[in-house]
C-alpha cells in the first residue's frame, strides 16, 4: 500500500515457507496489541504517564530477575495508589480508551475472517485496553494481564499474569492445540523483542514497525506502516 514499507528480513527462510504450503493455508494470525494493535508502544507504560509515576526500579528489578513479574505488576499498580490515592478501573478504563489504535484495524481483521483466518490477541499488555480493541468481537481469544479490583471497582495493588512477556510462545501454543492449528499454519506479529519468544511459535514472523534490531532480524518480514491492512495483505498473498 502507499506508504508502506515493505522487505524481506535477511533472516526469512524460505524452506520454512514452502512447509508451511505444504501443510495446508495460513490459519491464524497472533497479534500483540501494544504497538502493534496502537500506536503507543505500551498501555502500562500509557498509565504510568497519564498518573505521572516512573517504574523504572521496578523495571529494572524484574529485568534483572529480582523480582517476579507480578511483583512487578504489583509494584507498579501500588505507585499509581501511592500518587493518586484512590483510582479506579473505570477512570482506568477512560484513560485507555484514548489510546489511539492503528488505522483500519477493522477491516483488516474482519478481511482475515473472510478467509477463514483466526485472529487471537497474545500480549502482556492490560487487558482492560484489549477488551475495549475487541468490543465487537473481531478476534477469536484475547490473552493479556489484569489489574485486580475490590467489589466497588477500585484498583488494588495486584494483578494476574495471562502472559509472561517472554514466554508468550506458551500461550501460543494452548490456542494452537484448542483450535487444531499448526505451528506451520500460524502468523504472528510483533514489535518489541519481547515478541521474540511469539516468532518461536508460528511458522511465519512478521515485524510490525519494530522497535529495534533485534526483533526486525528474527523477522520473516518487516513491515513499516500505520495502516494495519498492509500486514493482512501481506499475509494473504503468502496465503
Amino acid at each position: 500500500m502507499e506508504g508502506t514499507d515493505f522487505i524481506f528480513s535477511g533472516s526469512v527462510n524460505r524452506g520454512k515457507i514452502l512447509e508451511m504450503e505444504m501443510t495446508g493455508k495460513i490459519r491464524l494470525v497472533v497479534w500483540d496489541m501494544d504497538g502493534v494493535l496502537t500506536e503507543h508502544p505500551s498501555s502500562w507504560k500509557y498509565l504510568h504517564e497519564r498518573i505521572g509515576v516512573d517504574n523504572s526500579v521496578n523495571r529494572n528489578s524484574w529485568i534483572s530477575g529480582k523480582i517476579s513479574y507480578r511483583e512487578f505488576i504489583q509494584k507498579d499498580i501500588q505507585l499509581w495508589l501511592d500518587k493518586a490515592g484512590r483510582f479506579t478501573k473505570q477512570e482506568a478504563m477512560e484513560m485507555l480508551g484514548q489510546i489511539r489504535l492503528r488505522s483500519n484495524i477493522i477491516p483488516a481483521i474482519e478481511e482475515l475472517r473472510k478467509h477463514n483466518i483466526k485472529s487471537v490477541i497474545v500480549s502482556g499488555g492490560v487487558s482492560w485496553l484489549a477488551d475495549l480493541i475487541n468490543n465487537e468481537k473481531m478476534f477469536e481469544m484475547v490473552y493479556a494481564n489484569e489489574i485486580l479490583t475490590d467489589h466497588a471497582g477500585n484498583i488494588i495493588p495486584d494483578g494476574k499474569p495471562n502472559v509472561l512477556p517472554d514466554r508468550k510462545d506458551l500461550i501460543i501454543s494452548e490456542v494452537q492445540e484448542l483450535l487444531g492449528i499448526q505451528k506451520e499454519q500460524s502468523v504472528s506479529v510483533g514489535d518489541s523483542p519481547f515478541d521474540i519468544s511469539m516468532f518461536r511459535q508460528t511458522g511465519i514472523r512478521i515485524a510490525y514497525n519494530p522497535l529495534d534490531k533485534s526483533i526486525a532480524d528474527a523477522a520473516d518480514f518487516v513491515i513499516t506502516s500505520n495502516d494495519l491492512y498492509s500486514v493482512v495483505e501481506r499475509i494473504l498473498a503468502l496465503s
